[in-house]
This record gives C-alpha cells, structure tokens and sequence, in this order.
C-alpha cells in the first residue's frame, strides 16, 4: 500500500520524504487491514455462522430439549404401566392354572380383577378369597383335586350301539357299516 502511495505522490509531483512514509506506514498497518486479509476473515465468519446456525436448527436449544425430556417421561410411565399390567396378567394366568380352572378365561370373567392387587413380591393379594367363591358357585370350572379333569364319561365306557341316527344311515349305506 506504501508502494502504491509513493507512485501516486510522484505521479502528482508531490515529494513526501521517507520519514512521512515511515509514519503512514506504521499508522495504516496499527488501523487498516489488507484486503486479501479482510476477504479471508469474511469468509471464516461466513463459514462460523453457517455453522451456528445449523447446530441452532438442530434441535440443541434448551427448550426443546425439555419438551423431548417431558416426553420421554411420559412415554417411559407409559411402558412401566403396560409392563406393570402385563406383570399382572401373567401372575393371574399362572394362579389361575394353580388353581386348576379348567378356563382360565371363563374363570377370569368371574373374578373381579379391581379387588386383586400384584405385590412388588409378584404375588397378587386378593385372590385367594376370590376363587374360594367361585369354586363354591362354579365348581365345574375346576379340575377334581387330584387333577383330573373329569368331563362325566369314562374311557371305554360308551356303549357301542349305534343310536337312531346312525342306525338310518347304516340302513340307507350298509356297504359302509363296520363289521
């Protein structure tokens, strides 16, 4: 930039001794900068606010962050409630089969679940008092208690003749009647 000056003062036909130039020259490097300088500085701040600008678009400002946090808590007492009731559901079933219903489903229709809690032991109070009642109306939801399952007939036991029905069919087909 001195360079250039110094054409220009000779150019005019102004002398300016070196002592001046000495001044300009310490002045304009303490408070100018060159222009190669300035484009390269303005390109590193246009580069530093893209990038702040896209960290702020990314979903980093505080307020956002709590709304995902808030919800994250809530869809996480939503999981425990769902795993807390499926806990439940899978005590019921085995006590139920414990107990030896027959249908654990038609049994489960009778028991009034509101009045049975699951304990953080597993086990679920109320149950007991409950399936008393029904084993005493309902009876024939259950196993004998050597758990059998005694539907009323025994093996082996059916007669063998052949009731109405069959006896009109075996008459209309008597190729097809066993022997």
């Amino acid at each position: 930039m001195i360079e250039f000056l110094k054409q220009l003062f000779e150019k005019a036909g102004i002398e300016v001794s070196d002592e001046v130039f000495g001044k300009i020259e310490s002045y304009t490097n303490e408070n100018f900068v060159s222009k190669t300088d300035f484009d390269e500085k303005e390109k590193e701040l246009i580069k530093l606010t893209e990038e702040k600008e896209g960290k702020e678009g990314s979903g980093n400002t505080v307020e956002e962050l709590e709304e995902k946090i808030n919800s994250l808590s809530s869809e996480n007492e939503k999981y425990k409630t769902d795993m807390s009731s499926l806990k439940f559901d899978h005590a019921l079933e085995l006590l139920m089969m414990k107990s030896g219903a027959r249908n654990t489903k038609a049994l489960k229709a009778l028991l009034n679940t509101d009045e049975m809690s699951l304990g953080e032991d597993g086990v679920i109070t109320g149950f007991d008092e409950q399936i008393e009642k029904v084993k005493a109306d309902n009876a024939f939801l259950f196993n004998d208690a050597s758990g059998n399952s005694d539907t009323g007939l025994k093996m082996g036991s059916a007669s063998q003749s052949a009731d109405g029905v069959e006896e009109a069919f075996y008459k209309n087909n008597p190729e097809l009647k066993p022997e």
